[in-house]
């Protein structure tokens, strides 16, 4: 596999990695890459996209269990309506979602939490690593 190089790439993906050249953007939040991607990147979760190596329950389990851990640090796990607008669509495709996020006050994190979330993160590197290698060889055909 060769390397991609910027030139041939789309207008928005060179400027998006000249920023990242200029100067690496702080990545704070859940969200931060997908926030800072193009929106046709390969990087972060692609929401409502079919490809890519989507797969719903995976990218679930990630999405709330990030946003559980960020409850857990910042909020000593107490629910509030934020953390329920964030996690509502995920939430019932994840782990968690054994109770409605609607009766939850204080996130509780078990066994099957934790081995799903792992889980999944190996299933994302796997997905992630194939759709790379994917779109590298399309770009350097």
């Amino acid at each position: 596999m060769r390397f991609v190089s910027l030139v041939g790439l789309s207008a928005s993906t060179a400027r998006f990695a000249a920023m990242i050249r200029g100067s690496p953007p702080t990545l704070h939040g859940n969200d931060a890459i997908e926030r800072m991607a193009p929106r046709h990147s390969f990087v972060g979760r692609p929401r409502g996209r079919a490809g890519l190596g989507y797969e719903v329950a995976v990218w679930a389990q990630i999405a709330v269990a990030f946003e559980v851990r960020n409850v857990i640090e910042h909020r000593d796990g107490k629910v509030d309506a934020k953390f329920r607008k964030t996690v509502r669509e995920d939430w019932p495709k994840s782990t968690w979602g054994r109770v409605s996020v609607t009766e939850v006050k204080k996130v509780t994190v078990e066994y099957d939490d934790v081995i799903a979330a792992f889980d999944a993160m190996l299933r994302a590197t796997d997905l992630l690593t194939r759709s790379l290698v994917d779109w590298c060889s399309a770009v350097n055909e």
